[in-house]
C-alpha cells in the first residue's frame, strides 16, 4: 500500500505521478482515464495519508463536496486559479473543508510536458507548516 496518491490524471496529475513515482509508489485515479500504471478506484487513494490533488480550479468545490471526506489527510494543491463563481482563491475553498495546517501548495514556471520528459524544471512548494512542508518536499526528485 502506498501513502500518496494523485488524484486527477490529466496532463499535470499524471506528469506529477511520473515525477513522484521515481523515489517511492506513488498511485493514482481519474473519473475517465484509467489505464495508467498504479491506477486505484477513488476510495484507495483517498486513503492514503498524502494526496496530490490535480483536479481543474472550477471543478474542485463540486469534487470536494461530493467525493472528499477529511481523515487527516495531508494536501498538496496542484492547481492554480480562481473559482469563478465566487471570486474565491483555491486556498480559501480548500481551507472550508481542511484545516490549514494540512495544506501544501505546489505551482511553478512548468509545463506538463517537461516534467514528463525529465528536463530541468522549478516549482515553488509551500505550505504555513513547515513539517508539513519538509514531508511534500521530499516526494520530489
Amino acid at each position: 500500500m502506498s501513502n500518496i496518491a494523485v488524484i486527477g490524471a490529466g496532463k499535470w496529475g499524471q506528469a506529477l505521478h511520473f515525477a513522484l513515482s521515481k523515489n517511492q509508489k506513488c498511485l493514482i485515479t481519474s473519473r475517465t482515464k484509467k489505464d495508467i500504471e498504479n491506477f486505484v478506484d477513488l476510495e484507495e487513494a483517498l486513503a492514503c495519508e498524502y494526496l496530490i490533488i490535480a483536479i481543474p480550479a472550477q471543478s474542485i468545490r463540486g469534487w470536494l463536496e461530493e467525493n472528499f471526506k477529511f481523515t487527516n489527510q495531508k494536501i498538496l494543491v496542484a492547481a492554480k486559479g480562481i473559482e469563478a463563481n465566487s471570486g474565491k482563491f483555491l486556498k480559501e475553498i480548500y481551507e472550508e473543508f481542511v484545516p490549514e495546517q494540512n495544506l501544501g501548495f505546489i505551482s511553478g514556471p512548468s509545463f506538463a510536458s517537461e516534467v514528463i520528459k525529465g528536463l530541468p524544471t522549478a516549482l515553488v512548494l509551500n505550505s504555513t507548516d513547515k513539517t508539513l512542508y519538509d514531508e511534500f518536499y521530499k516526494f520530489f526528485p
